[in-house]
């Protein structure tokens, strides 16, 4: 009987120390805005530029560089919800920023957008701003 209770206690404690981190979900800071008034008639700044772009799981990865320093910045990834008929379908996102800053120093940032929520796989995004053309699949 002794036996059996160490086996189950030594069982226990090897189950109770295994990794449940293997699988942490990375999760994005900001949703894809979906509006066509917003994006037809959203602020864009000229002067707010995207420098890289990458995907990491379902976040798109968008480093921006633009002017400011004094106040908190929000850039928003719009789309009007529009698909073009191919495939995979393709999606143009434009940049929102509303840059009331008056500082001048040369920021950059790097956001992180869910697309999972405004997109299904596979979709081909066109990001205002940047020449290439993002696979998400």
């Amino acid at each position: 009987m002794k036996s059996l209770f160490w086996m189950a206690m030594l069982a226990f404690l090897i189950y109770s120390c295994t990794s449940k981190d293997c699988c942490v979900e990375l999760t994005c800071e900001y949703n894809i805005i979906t509006d066509g008034i917003v994006y037809d008639n959203g602020i864009v700044d000229s002067g707010t530029k995207i420098k890289n772009v990458g995907l990491n799981g379902n976040c798109l990865e968008v480093e921006f560089q633009y002017g400011g320093g004094c106040a908190e910045h929000e850039i928003q990834l719009v789309w009007n919800g529009a698909l073009a008929e191919s495939f995979p379908p393709q999606a143009w996102l434009k940049v929102i920023h509303d840059n009331q800053d008056p500082c001048d120093a040369l920021l950059t940032k790097t956001y992180s957008y869910d697309l999972s929520e405004a997109f299904t796989k596979p979709v081909i995004l066109h990001l205002d701003g940047w020449e290439e053309d993002v696979r998400y699949e």
